[in-house]
């Protein structure tokens, strides 16, 4: 049997994945395929006659509910005056690729999900296949890959959060501040037996030696964004504090001469690392020529307004790209509002006597810090625009804002910090927060702005956008095609049908639905447990809201789901939402309820009994109504077709990247 999956831009051929359970799943591959093939993307030329330019902006761990217009105690105005823009969409469903850091970064740059790649985890799996002889040639088409080829002579830029990678790996020892430093393992190891500062990995040296070198992704092959159509980066290897971020890096053991005072905010007194300073989040500087590629260190402390540091350095690719008349592509990827969040003393002092919604007092440090970052953040945003606005090209460029997933639990610590904290970060009432497949984890704050495509402004309420379409709808632009079979669709034709539709009021904005424009289903997996991390300690069980619940009328009533059933990778969640009906948005979300104690992660799937659920996110958005029972024919259909698409995932895994034999 041959199955034929249409990507966004070519036709592909692929050998059936054997399963269990395929047998069920036959017929929803011709529902799945007919679907593709209606939504397969017809290409437009940009509408200007110079290339446009493209600004993707990603937060770190900020909710759906973290901004003004959303009921957040943030002062965000630069992004309430985006949303409201004469050329700008404000999604009021706009989704992330995956419910945690790392396969989010990757869904965005490519376009597909991140399973096809077996990227489900954090520090686990790089977007280069395996066996390649190099990364370019045997790896995943990004972003940057698409403007690099298209003709055009983009100049293409990454700054901020990678978290896809090592960004080099020379293991130098300096005492200067070179990647590592050696420390002697017989004179004793840090808590937990780790012998190196937090921000450092280990590695073995000699017999009594370990070197400690920056980057908590250092047992990981060299995968940075020079790899993947980037000509420049200025990049952390993954996470970091939001203020002074790489602070922490100048405190190796003997090191010599700097030593910088660090603003840690609200963790003075829960600082893990001793003498004011957290986690080392080093900072690397990228870029190739025709004489090869160099990639060292940042050798100065980053600044205390991470946010602002990173804007630098765009306005600096901005104005080369006008000086010399190349188009440019800008990924920035902020650090905030990922733990540990530290907003600059003036901006934590903005918020002292803010009243707190947690609270009905004055803020804490911790909600300072926090919505201080969210402020910085918002002002990135208002400098970013009135950069391309002074320079001439705001009505040539994309810019658009998404989160990497839902807010972190609260509690929260870690990344050098002893003591938990709050978090403030909200979701606006929706189910989950991080690392959860229902809409509190993977529903953002989602903007386009977009003069060449957007004629007027926008509060979009019902058709979704998804970090995957990015990719698809610059290909679409540019009128190029990629070698890859993509996941997400393009937003060009929704464009269009928005532009021909009679506006309705909505939030004094205008509100369109455009659900005759093609959308692709949108597909998710999740490696944790369904609230194993936000509302149980480790290892419990839990049923209604607080887990995945061990009885649901989709096992316990009917027994429509195979007993065989398993997700890639031994995942423990799995969601799928289809629109493109025009009959509503229904989202079936899947979770497996534990069977053994301490499993809590990727370990296999031991005995799990999966539970799935149907939802109609037009009348609940909260999650809270399982329609399995009343709306069976409709929540096995969709079944089929998440199955269908699932074994097609497969199939990229084994043929196409090869991650998984």
């Amino acid at each position: 049997m041959v199955v034929v999956v249409l990507s966004a831009t070519r036709v592909i051929q692929q050998p059936a994945v054997s399963h269990a359970t395929m047998a069920m799943a036959n017929g929803a591959v011709l529902f799945v395929l007919a679907a593709l093939a209606m939504y397969q993307i017809t290409r437009v030329a940009a509408t200007s006659s110079a290339p446009p330019n493209f600004v993707f902006i990603l937060f770190d761990d900020v909710g759906w509910g973290d901004w003004s217009r959303t009921g957040a105690p943030a002062r965000t105005p630069h992004m309430d005056a985006m949303s409201r823009s004469e050329h700008a969409v404000w999604f009021d469903r706009a989704y992330t690729a995956a419910p945690i850091c790392s396969p989010a970064r990757a869904g965005l740059l490519t376009g597909r999900t991140p399973s096809r790649t077996c990227i489900w985890g954090v520090e686990q799996h790089i977007m280069c296949h395996p066996g390649a002889a190099e990364c370019p040639a045997g790896g995943e088409y990004t972003l940057a890959n698409v403007t690099k080829d298209s003709g055009h002579n983009y100049l293409n830029a990454f700054y901020g959060k990678w978290h896809l990678g090592s960004l080099r790996d020379s293991r130098s020892v300096d005492p200067d501040g070179g990647d590592c430093y050696q420390f002697n393992a017989t004179k004793g190891s840090r808590p937990n037996g780790n012998p190196c500062l937090p921000g450092y990995v280990s590695f073995p040296n000699g017999t009594d030696n370990t070197l400690c070198c920056k980057g908590n992704d250092g047992h990981l092959s060299v995968s940075n964004p020079l790899n993947f159509g980037f000509h420049e980066f200025v990049a952390t290897p993954q996470c970091g504090p939001s203020g002074s971020t790489n602070c922490g890096c100048f405190f190796q053991p003997n090191q010599k001469g700097l030593r910088p005072t660090c603003d840690v905010g609200h963790y003075a007194d829960a600082c893990t690392t001793c003498n004011n300073h957290l986690e080392c989040a080093a900072y690397y500087v990228g870029n190739t020529s025709s004489t090869g590629t160099v990639v060292s260190p940042l050798a100065a402390v980053s600044g205390m307004n991470d946010e602002a540091f990173l804007v630098d350095h765009f306005e600096g690719l901005l104005r080369r790209s006008v000086a010399h008349g190349r188009p440019f592509l800008a990924s920035l990827h902020f650090h905030g509002a990922h733990i540990p969040y530290v907003a600059t003393a003036e901006m934590r002092a903005s918020y002292a006597n803010v009243t707190s919604p947690l609270t009905g007092q004055p803020m804490t440090e911790n909600e300072q810090d926090y919505w201080g970052t969210l402020t910085q953040l918002d002002a990135a945003i208002g400098r970013i625009r009135k950069l391309l606005s002074d320079t001439g090209v705001a009505d040539n460029t994309w810019v658009s804002i998404m989160s990497d997933n839902g807010p972190e639990v609260s509690p929260a610590n870690g990344q050098g910090t002893g003591k938990p904290f709050v978090n403030p970060g909200r979701t606006g009432g929706l189910r989950g927060r991080k690392r959860d497949l229902t809409e509190g984890g993977i529903r953002e704050i989602g903007m386009v702005e977009f003069p060449p495509l957007i004629s007027r402004n926008a509060h979009e309420m019902t058709f979704p956008l998804v970090s995957l379409d990015y990719l698809p709808t610059v290909l679409d632009i540019l009128n190029t095609s990629s070698p890859h079979v993509v996941d997400g669709s393009s937003l060009v034709p929704y464009f269009k049908a928005a532009a021909t539709i009679s506006p309705a009021t909505h939030d004094n904005t205008t509100a369109v639905t455009a659900l005759q424009a093609p959308r692709h289903p949108i597909g998710w997996y999740g490696i944790f447990r369904y609230g194993s991390t936000n509302h149980l300690n480790p290892g419990q069980n839990g049923t209604g809201s607080k887990g995945c619940p061990f009885y649901s009328a989709s096992q316990n009533v009917f027994g429509d789901v195979p007993a065989s059933y398993s997700a890639p990778g031994g995942q423990k969640q799995v969601a799928w939402l289809d629109v493109g009906s025009g009959q509503g948005a229904f989202k079936l979300f899947g979770c497996a309820s534990q069977s053994s104690a301490g499993d809590n992660g990727d370990n296999g799937d031991n005995g799990d009994t999966w539970h799935f659920f149907l939802y109609n996110l037009d009348t609940d958005r909260t999650e809270s109504v399982d329609l399995w029972a009343s709306d069976r024919d409709r929540a096995n259909k969709l079944f089929q077709n998440m199955f269908a698409w699932q074994n097609n995932v497969l199939w990229s895994q084994r043929n196409e990247t090869g991650c998984r034999q």
